[in-house]
């Protein structure tokens, strides 16, 4: 793995997936800043094709809680999972979104200006996908370099209907992930080294 004494670089190699924490309250400079980092991001056509939803107040962190838990709780029982089982997961994914201080929710644009060159829609839907992929990943990276910590899950994928009902959204818009943001309390794994020429052809 690349090594080097860059900042940047540094914040990069060291972000992992937290979550579980503190639960101590952020100050919302620090929100802004990891807001702003992500709304920089570069995007398809310059279109910047994404929403942010931000929850922080406690009711509607568990409003929003209640939502996804009504969702992934129906979709386990259709696909026959055990109640123990069930409640073993709700509780679990309950622990982590709870213990957030903030909850961001991504929406892409579910239409773009069309590009002569796209053969079908699709190709710019994954334009959108990845532009807004692209905000959440710096958002990620500052949240990191304040000293703070962040996880990715895609949850509002499965009810996308009911989140964008949440906040208000009509279908003009999609639910791409869910971050949960907060002070870490776990202290991360080392990361798995890797060869890069597993994943790398250079020609």
């Amino acid at each position: 793995m690349v090594k080097d004494d860059n900042e940047a670089l540094r914040v990069i190699l060291s972000r992992r997936s937290i979550r579980n924490y503190t639960g101590r309250p952020l100050d919302h400079a620090s929100i802004e800043r990891i807001l702003e980092a992500g709304l920089s991001a570069p995007s398809a056509h310059d279109s910047r094709p994404w929403h942010v939803g931000v929850v922080r107040s406690e009711e509607r962190k568990s409003d929003l809680i209640r939502v996804l838990h009504t969702s992934y709780m129906g979709d386990m029982k259709r696909h026959g999972f055990s109640e123990e089982t069930i409640r073993r997961k709700l509780e679990r994914s309950y622990d982590i979104y709870s213990s957030a201080d903030t909850i961001i929710v991504l929406f892409g644009k579910t239409d773009l200006p069309r590009n002569k060159l796209a053969g079908s829609f699709e190709q710019e839907r994954i334009m959108v996908i990845q532009s807004v992929t692209a905000a959440a990943t710096q958002m990620w990276i500052a949240a990191e370099s304040l000293g703070l910590s962040m996880c990715w899950f895609s949850a509002p994928l499965f009810c996308a209907n009911a989140v964008l009902d949440f906040f208000g959204l009509g279908t003009e818009w999609q639910p791409l992930c869910l971050l949960t943001l907060g002070e870490g309390r776990e202290t991360p794994k080392a990361k798995k080294d890797f060869a890069m020429s597993e994943y790398v052809t250079f020609l």
